[in-house]
């Protein structure tokens, strides 16, 4: 049996909304445990939708950690929520990073900085992977059918149904599908296995459904995004998809700001609260709070 300090998570939330759950087992330098051990402890965690990931931090040096993410499935190269939540809950309660002005990551996706807002905003800012644009030639018309969407439900001034959606990969390929309307996209109610179908047919791991009509007015985007490659239906507030979003539309000069307020989620009045903010440096970072619910030590058998 082995003993590991433990959080339950929940990411993006305003207290109003549910948020995002993700786990953090936060490692000593010197602990021992094996690809297959996280594997299990995730699998045990997730698979009855407790969290959706399992962040696993070890520390490597003055400020900075190595993180690694699994799914109930697999591992996972990138998850922003579960980094935002649990950069928040290091910066803002464990004694030994409590306060930090920034912290260093060492991911799959690369070495990515933390910047502590707290104080200032309420949030922590980590920089998103850097994008790839693949072409996996989904069909709009494909992904609609496969949403369980009317064609007619598409932004037609941003796409037509038999053009191929866009793909954005920072972390995980993402499809990018614009709906038009507010309701549409609240509706949607997606079969796990027909999406899980597409993705594995196609290559693609998450898609993200984005409408320029929101709730709050003070958010200029609605997304909602479905993640069946990695065993569960919807993400409720999402690092990587959002910034997937952000990327695409910066690349096409649909987005030219320094800031993208999105809300997120299928509960209109409550959604979750996403920032993507454009960094000096040319990338994004994202923004957002973490709210601690479970600590103490998980036991692994």
């Amino acid at each position: 049996m082995k003993r590991f300090r433990f959080w339950k998570l929940d990411a993006f939330t305003t207290g109003a909304s549910a948020g995002n759950p993700a786990g953090l087992v936060l490692l000593r330098p010197d602990d021992s445990v094996s690809d297959a051990e996280m594997q299990r402890l995730a699998t045990q965690v997730a698979a009855t939708g407790f969290v959706t990931e399992v962040a696993f931090a070890r520390p490597v040096g003055p400020g900075e950690l190595a993180l690694r993410y699994f799914s109930c499935e697999r591992e996972v190269p990138f998850c922003g929520h579960a980094t935002v939540a649990s950069m928040y809950q290091l910066l803002s309660a464990v004694p030994e990073y409590r306060g930090l002005p920034r912290l260093a990551l060492n991911t799959s996706k690369g070495r990515l900085e933390v910047e502590n807002r707290i104080e200032a905003e309420g949030c922590v800012f980590i920089a998103a992977p850097e994008p790839a644009f693949p072409e996996l030639h989904v069909m709009a018309s494909e992904a609609a059918a496969a949403l369980g969407l009317p064609v007619v439900a598409l932004n037609r001034h941003e796409i037509s149904p038999d053009s191929v959606l866009p793909v954005c990969e920072c972390g995980q390929k993402c499809l990018l599908v614009p709906v038009a309307e507010l309701d549409a996209l609240i509706a949607c109610s997606p079969s796990y296995a027909v999406l899980r179908a597409l993705a594995d047919r196609t290559g693609i791991e998450v898609l993200v459904l984005h409408s320029k009509q929101t709730h709050l007015r003070d958010r200029q985007l609605r997304t909602r995004v479905f993640a069946p490659a990695f065993g569960y239906l919807e993400d409720p507030a999402t690092g990587s998809g959002n910034a997937a979003l952000a990327h695409w539309l910066r690349r096409s000069g649909a987005w030219t700001g320094e800031a993208l307020a999105i809300e997120q989620g299928p509960d209109r009045v409550a959604p979750n609260l996403v920032t993507i903010r454009a960094a000096a440096d040319g990338g994004l970072r994202i923004g957002g709070c973490g709210v601690a619910r479970v600590e103490g030590e998980y036991l692994l058998h």
